[in-house]
C-alpha cells in the first residue's frame, strides 16, 4: 500500500495551489 502519510502533503499543497491559480485567473478575468 502507498504511504498515505507521505502523500497527504502533497495533495494539500497540490490543493492549495490549484485554489490560488484559480483565484488568479478569476481576478485576472474580472480586471480584464
Amino acid at each position: 500500500m502507498t504511504d498515505i502519510v507521505g502523500l497527504l502533503p502533497m495533495l494539500i499543497f497540490g490543493g492549495i495551489a490549484v485554489v490560488i491559480i484559480g483565484m488568479v485567473f478569476s481576478f485576472k478575468n474580472w480586471t480584464h
